[in-house]
Order: structure tokens, then C-alpha cells, then sequence
């Protein structure tokens, strides 16, 4: 029964990601290399020792030793402590005199699990003891070294050791993993059962913060009862940074950052009184990292990258010192990822993409001296994922999807070593994910779909094997939105919507767990949005409506937690703009234009903040496009002018930053063309044709960068689409019939690609409209009445697929009022009656399930009073 329980006990540790973590480390590990392991209980020790010995054994394909060091306590009473004196001749002796020998393949282990409170006292002293002959001892050592501590004595070893503690390579706590019910019993003295009462047991996944705070609070006082005291200040700066570290987890940033602060401002004052300390510099830019993380969540990029670019000029400086300290180098990379990173977060590609190749070249460096060295070829990943996403931004999706194949290509090759490395698995699905998402940009959606699904099979299997991961929950409720997003994509809104419900439970089901996680209330919101868009592409807008609004109430609830957050407050002008979106999909312009002025009003507060931030400036334009609309829907042609006009300047400076940016390019052609539509509506056709032309040549110039590139083909039919009306309306029909035509064939090449995509196929009906009204107008009827038959036979066909689309009936009942118009035209006034009531029936139909499209209702009523007309004919 022991030995079931016991392998029942070894799989959980199995799972945990930190346990895993230090099997790889100490398997890599060279004989200058420290650990530390806290566990809970001397036999989760034990476990945890015979655990590792197996794994590290395998993954060396030799056998590895674990030479364990722990004072004994034969002959001594259950209570007794154990002595300074007894832990040295038991324990340092033999490691400082080490001389064994065939220990090459050993691990040295000081083993204090066992150590109670009475055994306090003798333990600060060694750990004091061991601080001082660090350096010997690992010079010595043949092997790794690894300390396995209780939770009384974790924080003694950082308190009265905090050099040895600087210079660790893995610190691992593990939690309290249950695996049934394994007894240990009690020592026997004097044929009786010992009294000594068991330790208490010590949860680390979730530290107490009251704990933890009274922890920092009395290092605290000690330093400043010691300022001149370094041991008291790297005390203090280690659990004060295990302090922020808890408070970043919960998104609780303005707590985390004075005290990261307070660390680093000690770290900066040793670093100045000792410059030769090259551990304490190094440690400094820790410090400068984890003070630049909590500014770049807040969304402050100013200071984030001026504390980035300090700490990679330490790690620069200590590279100058010792350029072949493979640790360091590896640092290095870590900081230039962090200056990409805000780099890219501010709109400057250039520089992010040098920063990230700069790292990457470091890590393929490291990677030549030890091709084996699995740590840094997972490292390797994520520089290939970060330069991938930004050859992604710009537009390159040739050189985004050959970063991240490669990035691919190496997680499978991690994969092989070891299938049930759960933290490779995991970094497997982020790559499948990155290559989906470059094939959904380029419009090849059957591939997207296979990435994301294979992305959602490795992490379902995941959640197999441990329910309760929350990060893996969140990862699955990622991978099953953005299936989602493919299948919304191709227009099965019924797919799309399953995938979102599902994706919007887990994120409930998260949020049940810890309502006061932050992060997760965020993902929620998203959530709630796509499920809203789906409602609102079906027609249906009160569900729409209740999803959008229920996002909003959550961005408010987390802006009111801390109202400086940029992100949370760039999410709610996004949540503000889709309720805004429905109220003018229902008519209430109102409404609308209130919804609209505030998220204006949002990213207008955001761009005072930082004026530069690129992202942030064409949020704003798609603000001001929205508030446009609105103008334009009520008939108030200048305010629409004007803010197109506004949202258009900003496009061409985000251009002037950079002509090569891909998406501003496509961004520049959807604002030339609203003002287009605006002069168009004032019967200014010059000016109307002018600003299509200039859309038109900005898409024909994009697809011959990537004629591939199926939504930028898609958007040069609407752009074609746009010319051709203006050659109508000036009764120009030849470059009508021209532009019309063109507009066609592109519409029928994205069919042929991918026949089941129903926004192509809905786009090919306009088309084929827009055809047959030039013909109409020319008097070529039948030429006329062939586009709309074909028109209406693709939007019955479309019907069949979701007989519940709203605007798929809308769609029917349009090509019904057209062929009624040539039936007309032909003197046919009967058939012509036949079609107005069939589009009668749809429109009417529709007017009265969705009573809040004011759009629909007023298309009923007009063709009522054509039917009406007709009729009247007739008799």
C-alpha cells in the first residue's frame, strides 16, 4: 500500500512545473551550480531526492548519485536539538574536505527537512558558516549542490546567507501535494509513541500576504537597525521582491511596485558601495526588471523603458567583465527582449526588431557552445516567437511564418526528448498558436484551423492531466477562441458562438476560483465581446447588447480598482464602442454617438498620456471613424467630414513614421474611402472619385506586395466596388461596368480559393449586384437579370447554410426587389408584383423580429409602397 501511495505521490510531483524545472537544471548542471528545494515534510524529501535521482539518471543516460548530508540524530532524545557543532563535522567538514572520489556523476544534497524548531538556532549559525565558504565549497564540489530546506528555515537561509542565496541557479518550493494518506509514525523512546507534535504544514502555492508582509516589515526594522548591514539589506531585498512577486500574481501593480522599488533602491546603494559585488549587479538588474514590468503593465512606457535600458547596460558591463559566463549572456537576452518589448508596445518596429535579433543572436550563440542544453534552446523559442510577431505587425507574414515554424520546429524537437515535459507542451501550443494566427491573416483558414486545433488537442491534454492548473484552464480558453475566430471568420456563426460560450465558461469558471483576480476578469471581457459580435452578426441585438454591456461593467469595475491602468482603460473605450455599435444598428443614433464620444474621449486621455504611442493613435482614428458614422447616418454630413477628415490625418503621420507599416497602409485606405462616401453623399463626385482612387491605388500597391494576401483582395473589390459608383452616378457606365467587373472577378478567385467561406460568398452577391445595375441602366436586361438570378441563387444557397442569418434574408429580399425592377422594366408588371411581395415577406419579416434595426424597417415600408405602386399599375 506504501509503495501504490508513494508512486501516486511521485506523479503529482511530476506535475509540478517547478519540480520539473530543477530535473532539467540539475541534469545540465556543471559542478559550479547551487540549487534550493523547500518542501513541506522530511517525506516529501525523501520522494522528492529518489524522484530526482531516477529522472536526472535517464535524461544523463548514466547513473547519478545523490550523496546526502544530514546531521543524525541517533541516540539523542526526540526534543534535543541539534548543535552548530554537530551540523559541521556532519555536514560542512565533509564538504569542505571533499576528496572523494568517482563523484563526477554525484549530486551533493544538504538535506534540513527533518530540522524542527528546537533545531533553529544551530541552523542560522551553519547557514552564517556556509556564506563564508561559499567559494570553497563550490570550487570543491566535483558536483552540484542542493539545499533542501522546511518552510521554518526557508527564510533563515535568505536572511543569514543571502550571498550563497544571490548565486543560486533554481529555488524551487514545492506545495503541499496530497497523495492519499501516507503515515509516518511517530519515533519509538521507551516503548512509547513520541509526543512530539508535528510541524505545520505550509502551502507556498498561495502565500499568505499577512505572512509575507510581517516577514518584510521585520526586515525592515532589522535594516534599519543595521543600515551599514549588507546581509540585513540583501535580506530584505529577497522577501521583498517575494512580496511583489505575490502581489504582481494577483494584479495588484500599485502594491507590487514601491515595494520593487524599495529593493531596488537598496540594490542600487550596495551595487555604489561595493561596484566590485559582480553578484550584487547582477541582482540589481533583477531588480530594475521587475520594477520595469510592473511600468509596462501600467502601460507607462517612458519609465519602463529607461529602467530596461539600465538593467541591459549592467548586464552589458558585466559581460565586458567575463564574456564567456554563459549565465550572464543568457541575462543579456532577457533584457533586450524587455527593451523589444517596449519598443513594440510604443509602435517603434524598428528598434524592436532590433532588439529582439540582437537577442536571438545571443541565444543561437549559446546554443553552438552546447547544442544540448535545453533550457536555451527553449529560450531560443521565445526571441523567434517575439521577432516573428513583429515581421507580423509590419506586415512581412513570409518572415512571421518562417520565425515561427522555427520556433515550432524546435518545441517539436523538445517534445521528442521528453513527451511529458508539461511546460514544453504547453510552449508547443503557443507556437502552433503564432503560425495559425499568421495563416488567418493571409485568409488560408483551413491551415489557421489546423494549428489552432492541434494548439487546443495538446492543451486539453494538459488539463487532463491536472484539472485545477489555472494557467493551463486560461491557455484552453484561449486556444478555444481562437477556433472561434476562424469559424466566425468563414461565416458559421453557430461554431463560432459554441467555441465562445465554451471559452466564456472557463473564464467564469476561473473567475468563481478568485473573483478578484484581475487578469482574469480582463479575459472575461474579451469574452463577452465575442460572444456580442456573434449576436450582433446574427441580428440578434438584444443578446448583443447584454454581452457588450456586461463587458463594459466589467472594464469599469477593474478601471475604478486603479483608474491610471492604460490597458484597462484602452479595453474600455473597446467595450464602450461596441455597446455603441448596437444602439446605431438599432437606429438610436443618440445612444450611439454618446457610446462613441466616450471611448473619443478615452483614447484622447490616453494620448495626452504618451502622444507617440503608436497604438493608441489609431485606436483614435477608428474612434473617430465611429463618431463620423454616426454624423453621417443623421444626415450631419459636415461633423462626418470633419471627422474623417480628423481620423485621415492621423493615418497619413502614423504613415509618415513608417511607409512600410502594412496595416496603417489598409487603415489609410477604409478613411480615404469614408471621406469619399461623404463627398459622394454631397454629390461632390471630384472630390468622392479622388478619395477612392487614392484607396484604390493603396490596395492595388499592398497586393502586389503579397497577392496572396486574401483580405487585402478582398478589401480591392470594395475599393473597386467604390470607383465604380461614383462612374455610375456620373452616368460614366462603361468605367462603371469596368470597375464592377474587375470588382467580380477578384470576388470569384477568393470563392474558387475557399468556396465555403460566406463572407466571400456575400461579397460575390454585391458584385454581381452592382453588375447588374449597370446593365439595367444600359438596357440590357437580360445581361441584367442573369447577375441577379445568379446573385439570388448564391444568397439561397447562403440560406440553406443558416436558415436563422438575419441578414442572409435581408440579402434574399434585396435580390427579390431587383428582379422585380427588371420584370418591370420588361413591362412584366405581374412577376414584378410576385417579387416586391417575396420581398415584402422578407423585409417584413424581418421588421418585425428585430423591431430595433431601424435600417430594416424602413426598407419594409419602402418596398410596401412600391408594391402599392405597382399594384395601382396593374388595376
Amino acid at each position: 500500500m506504501r509503495d501504490e501511495q508513494s508512486e501516486t505521490f511521485r506523479a503529482a510531483l511530476r506535475k509540478e512545473k517547478g519540480f520539473e524545472h530543477l530535473v532539467q537544471s540539475l541534469a545540465l548542471a556543471d559542478h559550479v551550480h547551487f540549487s534550493i528545494l523547500v518542501c513541506v515534510s522530511p517525506l516529501q524529501a525523501d520522494e522528492a531526492i529518489k524522484l530526482l535521482e531516477q529522472d536526472i539518471s535517464a535524461l544523463r543516460e548514466e547513473s547519478v548519485q545523490f550523496l546526502r548530508f544530514a546531521p543524525q540524530r541517533e541516540g539523542k532524545k526526540l526534543d534535543e536539538p541539534v548543535t552548530f557543532g554537530e551540523l559541521v563535522s556532519q555536514i560542512l567538514e565533509p564538504l569542505y574536505n571533499w576528496n572523494g572520489t568517482d563523484s563526477a556523476e554525484s549530486v551533493f544534497v544538504v538535506d534540513a527537512s527533518k530540522a524542527g524548531r528546537e533545531d533553529q538556532d544551530a541552523w542560522k549559525v551553519f547557514f552564517q558558516r556556509m556564506n563564508e565558504v561559499r567559494n570553497v565549497l563550490m570550487e570543491r564540489l566535483p558536483g552540484p549542490l542542493l539545499l533542501i530546506l522546511p518552510p521554518l528555515l526557508d527564510v533563515e537561509f535568505c536572511h543569514h546567507a543571502p550571498d550563497f542565496w544571490s548565486v543560486r541557479s533554481a529555488f524551487v518550493r514545492l506545495p503541499n501535494i496530497s497523495a492519499g494518506v501516507i503515515t509516518m509514525p511517530l519515533p519509538v523512546i521507551d516503548g512509547k509513541a513520541g509526543d512530539r507534535k508535528p510541524e505545520p504544514e505550509f502551502v507556498y502555492d498561495k502565500p499568505d500576504p499577512e505572512i509575507l508582509y510581517k516577514q518584510v516589515e521585520e526586515a525592515r526594522k532589522n535594516l534599519n537597525a543595521n543600515p551599514g548591514d549588507s546581509s540585513a539589506a540583501r535580506f530584505f531585498v529577497i522577501l521583498a521582491d517575494r512580496l511583489g512577486d505575490y502581489e504582481i500574481k494577483w494584479g495588484n501593480l500599485d502594491k507590487a511596485l514601491p515595494i520593487y522599488q524599495k529593493s531596488l533602491n537598496i540594490m542600487r546603494r550596495l551595487t555604489q558601495t561595493v561596484p566590485n559585488r559582480i553578484e550584487w549587479r547582477r541582482d540589481l538588474a533583477v531588480s530594475l526588471i521587475k520594477v520595469g514590468d510592473v511600468h509596462s503593465a501600467r502601460g507607462d512606457l517612458e519609465k519602463a523603458l529607461a529602467v530596461f535600458q539600465e538593467s541591459l547596460e549592467v548586464m552589458r558591463s558585466l559581460i565586458q567583465l567575463d564574456p564567456d559566463r554563459t549565465g550572464w549572456r543568457r541575462d543579456l537576452s532577457v533584457s533586450l527582449n524587455k527593451v523589444g518589448d517596449v519598443h513594440s508596445a510604443r509602435g517603434d518596429l524598428e528598434k524592436a526588431l532590433a532588439a529582439f535579433q540582437e537577442s536571438l543572436e545571443v541565444m543561437r550563440s549559446l546554443i553552438q557552445l552546447d547544442p544540448d542544453r535545453t533550457e536555451w534552446r527553449r529560450d531560443l523559442v521565445v526571441s523567434l516567437i517575439k521577432i516573428g510577431d513583429i515581421y507580423e505587425a509590419r506586415g512581412d507574414l513570409e518572415k512571421a511564418l518562417a520565425a515561427f515554424q522555427e520556433s515550432l520546429e524546435v518545441m517539436r524537437s523538445l517534445i521528442q526528448l521528453d513527451p511529458d515535459r508539461t511546460e514544453w507542451r504547453r510552449d508547443l501550443s503557443v507556437s502552433l498558436d503564432r503560425v495559425g494566427d499568421v495563416h488567418k491573416a493571409r485568409g488560408d483558414l483551413e491551415k489557421a484551423l489546423a494549428a489552432f486545433q492541434e494548439s487546443l488537442e495538446v492543451r486539453r491534454s494538459l488539463i487532463q492531466l491536472d484539472p485545477d492548473r489555472t494557467e493551463w484552464r486560461r491557455d484552453l480558453s484561449v486556444s478555444v477562441e481562437k477556433v472561434g475566430n476562424v469559424h466566425r471568420a468563414r461565416g458559421d456563426l453557430e461554431k463560432a458562438l459554441a467555441a465562445f460560450q465554451e471559452s466564456l465558461e472557463v473564464r467564469r469558471s476561473l473567475i468563481q476560483l478568485d473573483p478578484d483576480r484581475t487578469e482574469w476578469r480582463r479575459d472575461l471581457s474579451v469574452s463577452l465581446n465575442k460572444v456580442g459580435d456573434v449576436h450582433s452578426a446574427r441580428g440578434d441585438l438584444e443578446k448583443a447588447l447584454a454581452a457588450f454591456q456586461e463587458s463594459l461593467d466589467v472594464m469599469r469595475s477593474l478601471i475604478q480598482l486603479d483608474p491610471d491602468r492604460t490597458e484597462w482603460r484602452r479595453d474600455l473605450s473597446v467595450s464602450v464602442e461596441k455597446v455603441g455599435d448596437v444602439h446605431s444598428a438599432r437606429g438610436d443614433l443618440e445612444k450611439a454617438l454618446a457610446a462613441f464620444q466616450e471611448s473619443l474621449e478615452v483614447r484622447h486621455s490616453l494620448i495626452q498620456l504618451d502622444p507617440d504611442r503608436t497604438e493608441w493613435r489609431r485606436d483614435l482614428s477608428v474612434s473617430l471613424d465611429r463618431v463620423g458614422d454616426v454624423h453621417s447616418a443623421r444626415g450631419d454630413l459636415e461633423k462626418a467630414l470633419a471627422a474623417f477628415q480628423e481620423s485621415l490625418e492621423v493615418r497619413r503621420s502614423l504613415i509618415q513614421l513608417d511607409p512600410d507599416r502594412t496595416e496603417w497602409r489598409r487603415d489609410l485606405s477604409v478613411s480615404l474611402n469614408k471621406v469619399g462616401d461623404v463627398h459622394s453623399a454631397r454629390g461632390d463626385l471630384e472630390k468622392a472619385l479622388a478619395a477612392f482612387q487614392e484607396s484604390l491605388d493603396v490596395m492595388r500597391s499592398l497586393t502586389q506586395l503579397d497577392p496572396d494576401r486574401t483580405e487585402w483582395r478582398r478589401d480591392l473589390s470594395v475599393s473597386l466596388n467604390k470607383v465604380g459608383d461614383v462612374h455610375s452616378a456620373r452616368g460614366d457606365l462603361e468605367k462603371a461596368l469596368a470597375a464592377f467587373q474587375e470588382s467580380l472577378d477578384v470576388m470569384r478567385s477568393l470563392t474558387q480559393l475557399d468556396p465555403d467561406r460566406t463572407e466571400w460568398r456575400r461579397d460575390l452577391t454585391a458584385s454581381l449586384d452592382r453588375v447588374g445595375d449597370v446593365h439595367s441602366a444600359r438596357g440590357d436586361l437580360e445581361k441584367a437579370l442573369a447577375a441577379f438570378q445568379e446573385s439570388l441563387e448564391v444568397r439561397r444557397s447562403l440560406i440553406q447554410l443558416d436558415p436563422d442569418r438575419a441578414s442572409f434574408h435581408y440579402d434574399i429580399g434585396i435580390s427579390y426587389a431587383k428582379l422585380a425592377q427588371v420584370s418591370e422594366a420588361q413591362n412584366d408588371i405581374q412577376d414584378a408584383i410576385a417579387f416586391f411581395q417575396k420581398a415584402l415577406a422578407e423585409f417584413s419579416s424581418l421588421a418585425e423580429n428585430y423591431p430595433d434595426v431601424a435600417d430594416w424597417t424602413r426598407t419594409a415600408n419602402l418596398c410596401r409602397e412600391e408594391l402599392k405602386r405597382l399594384e395601382g399599375q396593374e388595376v
